[in-house]
């Protein structure tokens, strides 16, 4: 299922219900966990990923169905708008990103380099990307113009000290004297800013600031 809601009021604006597995066929929407989102920077589309290898796009203001996107083997596990444009880019569990023209719903590339399923993904507005692959142990930098990529190991971000720490960010769970942190799924930074959100599982406060 997938909700849209206005922020300032607290209110539900939309709800797309999933479909059931077996499903896929006749469903418009997701049948499989939805991985992630993105919206594009002027807030026209709605970007959303699922373990079935589907990419679904929205119209954002309305949550219409307009395209579905197919050709990753492997859940996609990250989506970003470039900003300031329609351009897509998409990761997944299969090691690839793939990039995509939204406008004209259209493929455009894929690209390759990971060695193991890519967790994360991010991009600015330069036609650049930035991937996180997870057993690989690798932060990539694609540069897409150039068909060439930056690679940093996990050695290299190890020499670079955090400006901060917050330890048990989202309160811990358990039996007395066995408490365990509620782990971190996901974060994310408002640009140009020092605000960081931190969303956890489990716990009664699923977002923080800092």
């Amino acid at each position: 299922m997938m909700l849209s809601g206005d922020i300032e009021s607290g209110k539900k604006l939309h709800t797309i219900h999933g479909g059931r597995k077996g499903t896929e066929d006749r469903h418009v929407g997701h049948t499989a966990h939805i991985l992630c989102m993105t919206i594009s920077s002027d807030g026209k589309y709605l970007g959303t990923g699922d373990m079935n290898k589907l990419i679904m796009i929205w119209e954002a203001e309305t949550c219409k169905h307009l395209y579905k996107f197919t050709g990753h083997k492997g859940p996609v596990s990250g989506l970003s708008f470039r900003k300031g444009t329609h351009d897509l880019y998409s990761a997944s569990h299969d090691r690839s990103i793939k990039v995509w023209n939204v406008d004209e719903n259209a493929y455009v590339e894929t690209l390759f380099g990971h060695q193991d399923a890519i967790t994360g993904l991010d991009s600015l507005s330069r036609e650049r990307c930035v991937t996180a692959g997870g057993r690989d142990g690798t932060v990539r930098v694609w540069k897409i113009a150039e068909e060439s990529q930056l690679v940093f190991h996990g050695h290299d971000v190890n020499k670079k000290k955090p400006l901060g720490t917050v330890k048990q960010a989202h309160g811990c769970h358990g039996d007395s004297g066995l408490e365990q942190p509620h782990w971190v799924a996901s974060v994310a930074a408002l640009q140009n800013s020092d605000t960081v959100a931190s969303g956890a599982s489990g716990c009664e406060s699923p977002s923080q600031a800092f």
